[in-house]
């Protein structure tokens, strides 16, 4: 069951998210292929300015999680929610660190297998934001990917956006961010304050 919130606002919640509503991924393209929610529209960066994918199924170009030689990241998955909020997602992953570096594997579905469908290396570890291990910061299910704001929260008359160019909203206690966190009106999902495991998750 999904925890409750707290009783007093002032008081951090006590319980974590582990009850998954985490959306299906329908496919695997080098990664798991971003699963778009009710309400939820893909976008790209496109002439310095976020355009609408027409469709995502046929359109590749919204997002490449390979880095390219020249360019200094990947390309993110980025979409729109019917409330204007941005969100990215972030496809399940193994990792290694070695010297100091992180090096990724993406897996396919819930798996641990690879884009080649091979067992990923003893050394590699599935980073726990996607397993089933609640202990480790997973869930009550193995999970292909989840979303993840894209800004810091600001805060209008409807409830809690994720915008660009706006005021992060910081006058607020844990409690109450846990409370209005929960109440994003966000269908067939489970939103929640960002867990340990996937700050980790998204910070790789």
């Amino acid at each position: 069951a999904e925890p409750e919130g707290p009783s007093d606002k002032n008081n951090p919640p006590a319980e974590t998210p582990t009850g998954s509503k985490s959306p299906e991924s329908s496919g695997f393209m080098e990664v798991n292929k971003p699963a778009l929610l009710e309400g939820m529209t893909a976008i790209k960066w496109e002439n310095n300015d976020w355009v609408d994918v027409k469709d995502p199924d046929k359109d590749t170009t919204w997002y490449d999680y390979s880095k390219k030689i020249g360019e200094e990241a990947a390309k993110w998955a980025n979409a729109r929610t019917a409330d204007g909020s941005y969100l990215v997602w972030i496809p399940r992953f193994a990792y290694k660190i070695s010297q100091e570096k992180v090096d990724i594997i993406f897996l396919q579905n819930k798996t641990t297998l690879d884009k080649n469908s091979e067992e990923i290396k003893d050394d590699y570890i599935l980073h726990p934001a996607f397993s089933s291990n609640v202990e480790q910061g997973g869930w009550n299910e193995e999970i292909t990917g989840f979303w993840v704001s894209k800004f810091e929260a600001a805060k209008n008359e409807d409830g809690l956006v994720f915008l660009p160019n706006t005021y992060s909203y910081n006058n607020i206690t844990i409690g109450e961010a846990y409370t209005l966190s929960k109440s994003l009106p966000y269908e067939n999902a489970s939103p929640h304050l960002i867990k340990n495991s996937e700050w980790g998750a998204e910070a790789y």
